[in-house]
């Protein structure tokens, strides 16, 4: 590191010192300087943007018919039902859909928890009014039909099909928790992958397809072994009751007690 000595005049009288603001003397002038400042500062304060172009990609016509089969665990035994998932009364099977219950689909560019990126997520909000489980997908008027792939991820391939993996979370609105959900055709397996699906997208036909699919179904089973992993999921969660408001009686208000009372 150099170092510049500089030998000051005094005069006697009050001096003004220009100070630089960089580490070393440079031709740029003071308001350059300030200017080269502050846009490393935002730099460091500020995430960089993120291109946030997506692709649409619909499902693949090979699979016409893809089923979602989600099975809950009431405490002895599995089922399609949302009675499992907590919803016990008619009411609130028929009526599902208006306890602001979603299921998430994530899709990860691996199944290996330690490497992998979770690339993007969608929603299945539309549940219908059966007390049943289960979703199709046929068509473009069903909710996660198309799946919107950004961009840089697209770029990122080299080969004309790329594979990825999805898995499925319930955030059940009416008991404020979280269900997590393992494919039951990986049931017999050790690695994380047990939890997800095996899809392929198409890069060509803009099209996405699951390969690990039973008879057009995807059966995803509840997991109810770890539940210290799910609470640490559920306590991420800022729960608040929704009550509804008690307005007070009376038509005056008194100053002293802060009370109302009728006159």
């Amino acid at each position: 590191m150099s170092i510049i000595k500089e030998r000051i005049l005094n005069t006697g009288a009050d001096m003004n010192l220009k100070i630089s603001l960089g580490s070393h003397d440079s031709f740029t002038g003071y308001q350059q300087e300030i200017d080269k400042l502050t846009q490393f500062t935002s730099i460091d304060l500020v995430n960089p943007v993120t291109d946030g172009e997506v692709k649409k990609f619909g499902m693949s016509p090979s699979t016409p018919v893809t089923n979602l089969n989600f099975s809950f665990y009431n405490g002895s035994i599995y089922g399609a039902t949302y009675h499992y998932a907590g919803f016990t009364t008619l009411a609130d099977q028929s009526n599902v859909a208006k306890q602001n219950s979603f299921y998430v689909l994530d899709f990860y560019d691996t199944f290996d928890p330690y490497t992998q990126r979770k690339i993007f997520s969608t929603y299945l909000t539309k549940l219908g009014t059966s007390s049943v489980s289960t979703y199709t997908i046929s068509s473009k008027e069903n909710q996660l039909f198309y799946w919107y792939v950004p961009k840089y991820y697209i770029d990122e391939q080299t080969g004309t099909t790329c594979i990825g993996y999805i898995k499925f979370t319930f955030i059940n609105a009416k008991l404020g928790d979280t269900t997590l959900f393992n494919n039951q055709n990986n049931a017999g397996l050790k690695t994380a992958e047990k939890m997800y699906f095996k899809v392929e997208l198409d890069l060509l036909n803009m099209t996405w397809k699951v390969l690990d699919i039973v008879s057009s179904t995807l059966y995803a089973r509840e997991i109810v072994l770890n539940t210290e992993y799910i609470q640490k999921i559920n306590d991420t969660y800022n729960k608040t009751e929704n009550i509804q408001q008690v307005y007070p009686t009376g038509n005056t208000f008194n100053y002293v007690d802060g009370d109302y009372f009728i006159t």
